[in-house]
């Protein structure tokens, strides 16, 4: 869990920005819209410490295809919900990121961070694609990974991972328990639960 709110953290601090023009669908366009936004992020943050929720809200959705996401951490389950399950747990998995994003607005913006952009290595056209990163913060080194797809023109990202521990793999294997023992709207309403601090 402690790695896990340091790959949060460090996905926040280097993904939360004002909006870029970089909108192209080729592999150097998704490692262009990485660099652009950690150039604007801790600017945003800054500015506007006093909200961190509004800011995340902001500027996180327009960069995370969430669909995606919520498919691959609840997985197989995901075929047995509902049309309005499925809808319910997207914006309930949404909340929480943005939540969890918001809360480590105030931490990122006194952080000093650097970053390293390695090579893009994906072919011409590929639809998909991992842009890699070597972060220097606090004195330590960390991998971090963004893995994008190409949605309706533009870049989203779907997953990220710090050292090797990826976030949608982390949520997984924790809400593949819960509906185990809770099904699909046990899984809902312990989500919204933590979004409401309970």
């Amino acid at each position: 869990m402690k790695l896990f709110k340091y790959t949060t953290f460090l996905f926040l601090t280097l993904f939360i920005g004002q909006s870029v023009s970089a909108q192209g669908t080729e592999p150097a366009d998704a490692k262009a819209l990485i660099e652009a936004t950690t150039n604007q992020v801790l600017a945003a943050i800054q500015e506007n410490a006093e909200d961190p929720l509004s800011v995340a809200q902001e500027h996180v959705l327009p960069h995370f295809d969430f669909v995606a996401m919520s498919r691959l951490v609840v997985g197989k389950n995901w075929k047995s919900a509902t049309k309005a399950q499925k809808k319910e747990f997207v914006q309930a998995f949404r909340d929480l990121l943005i939540r969890t994003y918001a809360n480590t607005l105030i931490e990122a913006a006194k952080s000093d961070v650097s970053v390293e952009y390695l090579p893009v290595r994906a072919k011409e056209g590929a639809k998909r694609v991992k842009v890699q990163t070597l972060v220097k913060y606090n004195g330590n080194t960390v991998k971090l990974d963004y893995s994008l797809r190409t949605k309706k023109g533009s870049w989203k990202v779907w997953d990220v991972s710090a050292g090797g521990v990826s976030l949608v793999t982390n949520y997984r294997a924790e809400f593949q328990k819960i509906f185990k023992e809770k099904g699909m709207d046990g899984l809902i309403e312990t989500v919204n639960a933590k979004n409401s601090g309970e």
